[in-house]
């Protein structure tokens, strides 16, 4: 046997380090193709946004002011930026830390243009060490929150080749994260959360 085998913590955050680099694959993927419009923001976009260096300029909002986003708030009780007013949304690595999601993906929808994208990452297992995070999210989970609001809702499962639980039956799964991507429906309208 050559080395040694990965401490849990190793084994975890080696799993994280290969789910951010699956995000920026998606996140390169999308800037390539003709499935975003502008103007892009990032939500929840914290110090070290996967989003910005692919899409310069784009827009920053997050909770903490010391992360200095361009916009200050917390996305279940404030519309970023306003109504209609993005082509795209990221959401990466946010739901899970929100205290009310479906709160949050209502403000979300609200603040993006008719036929505006959606692009949301959640961990589902636990994939590195990642803060405080309130919820995990099955494809049904995800799909149950985006359906009133958007169409053409995509999931894909991420799993990371160092998944124990990569090749177990079926009942006993845990992907690392899902990929969301979903199309905003014309002219939905959600009421205003409190």
């Amino acid at each position: 046997m050559t080395g040694s085998p990965l401490s849990d913590f190793e084994h975890h955050n080696q799993r994280g380090i290969d789910w951010r680099r699956f995000i920026s694959s998606r996140i390169l993927e999308i800037r390539a193709s003709d499935r975003w419009m502008l103007p892009v923001i990032d939500i929840g976009s914290g110090v070290s946004s996967l989003v910005t260096p692919v899409f310069d300029g784009a827009t920053t909002f997050d909770v903490d002011a010391a992360c200095s986003p361009n916009l200050v708030g917390d996305v279940v009780h404030v519309v970023p930026g306003g109504e209609g007013v993005w082509g795209t949304a990221f959401a990466i690595e946010l739901l899970e830390h929100v205290v009310d999601p479906s709160a949050a993906v209502s403000n979300i929808a609200r603040s993006l243009l008719d036929d505006g994208r959606l692009y949301a990452s959640v961990p589902f297992s636990c994939v590195g060490f990642h803060g405080e995070d309130m919820f995990r999210f099955t494809t049904l989970g995800i799909n149950t929150i985006l359906s009133g609001l958007f169409d053409e809702i995509i999931v894909e499962e991420y799993w990371s080749p160092l998944n124990p639980n990569r090749d177990v039956d079926a009942l006993s799964y845990l992907p690392d994260g899902l990929f969301v991507s979903a199309v905003r429906k014309r002219g939905c309208r959600t009421a205003p959360s409190s």
